[in-house]
């Protein structure tokens, strides 16, 4: 009896082992199919649908490659991807390139189908500088191991997605126009993040997003409905001179160290329910036209300075903001 209870031990030990090897074995083959880019750069070049999952890409993928193109002025020539665009899965060893530049001449990309990335790891450096997205925009669930950059880009399409990612390096999105909606829900910014002067034009989400570093939000246009509830702001945040004229949310946002909303306006409805303040909180010659936020439920913790010179609530008279700080 002693001995088949010892062997039957032996046999559960001996399957557990094995089926522990099958799945480590299955994790680490999940991207273990090797594809160069020269293929993808070919689909590129042909128009070509690209689809490709659970694989590991070695170089760098050009999307400048495109066959049809345009000069739009003698210093800057316009590629045209017609390929529709999905990667799942996928390490990227190389570079996702859709803008060069040198002394001569600059090359951006317009993207006239899809392009969508889910549960992506960029190992290099990701740019899509000036770019135009004429469909649907989709990074989910992604890394970025180094520096991405989007600035100037143009997204034309109604629903856009950068969600649930985490961006370890610098991100770039200054002077970047979103004619649709915009989710950015859930992402981590570990390093600086800029979107001075960006322009959203629809729906905008940063609910639940951490900025790990700095964040730069200078000189924005949110022109549409734009929420920042329950985000994580752990260094310094500039708003300055932005304008928002739809409805605004900061509810249980974190502000950490510094955070700058001078020379706004706030033309809508805004909402700082349960946002708490730590360190300089500066609202220097702010407009709110409808909104009064000293009747707002805001933490300020005992240490914050806060900042309120020329503040002034609209249709109403002006009026000092007094914000009680918690004790």
């Amino acid at each position: 009896m002693k001995l088949k209870i010892l062997t039957l031990s032996f046999l559960l030990v001996i399957f557990s082992c094995k089926n522990s090897e099958k799945n480590e074995t299955d994790i680490e083959n999940s991207r273990g199919k090797i594809i160069d880019a020269s293929e993808i750069n070919n689909k590129i070049k042909n128009g070509e649908a690209i689809q490709y999952k659970n694989a590991t890409i070695i170089g760098d993928i050009d999307f400048t490659n495109s066959s049809e193109k345009s000069i739009e002025t003698p210093q800057l020539i316009r590629n045209y991807v017609n390929s529709s665009i999905i990667f799942s899965n996928i390490t990227f060893k190389g570079k996702i390139i859709a803008h060069k530049s040198d002394t001569a001449y600059s090359n951006y990309t317009t993207f006239n189908k899809s392009i969508s990335f889910f549960g992506c790891t960029f190992q290099d450096k990701v740019d899509f500088s000036r770019a135009q997205f004429n469909a649907i925009f989709n990074i989910s669930n992604s890394d970025f191991q180094e520096d991405i950059t989007f600035d100037g880009a143009i997204f034309e399409f109604q629903k856009n997605y950068f969600t649930k990612n985490k961006v370890l390096k610098n991100a770039l999105f200054n002077l970047v126009v979103f004619n649709g909606d915009i989710q950015f829900l859930n992402t981590e910014f570990f390093q600086n993040v800029n979107f001075q002067m960006a322009k959203f034009h629809g729906m905008t989400q940063f609910s639940n997003t951490k900025f790990k570093k700095n964040v730069e939000f200078g000189l924005i246009n949110a022109n549409s409905d734009i929420f920042f509830n329950y985000s994580d702001f752990a260094k310094t945040v500039n708003f300055n001179g932005s304008i928002f004229r739809g409805r605004t949310e900061f509810q249980n946002a974190k502000f950490n160290f510094i955070s700058e909303f001078k020379n706004i306006l706030f033309m809508g409805n805004i909402k700082f329910d349960n946002a708490t303040f730590l360190g300089v909180a500066d609202f220097e010659n702010t407009i709110f036209y409808v909104s009064d936020i000293s009747k707002q439920n805001i933490n300020i913790e005992k240490e914050t300075n806060i900042m309120l010179n020329n503040t002034e609530l609209l249709l109403r008279q002006t009026v000092k903001l007094q914000i009680k700080k918690n004790k």
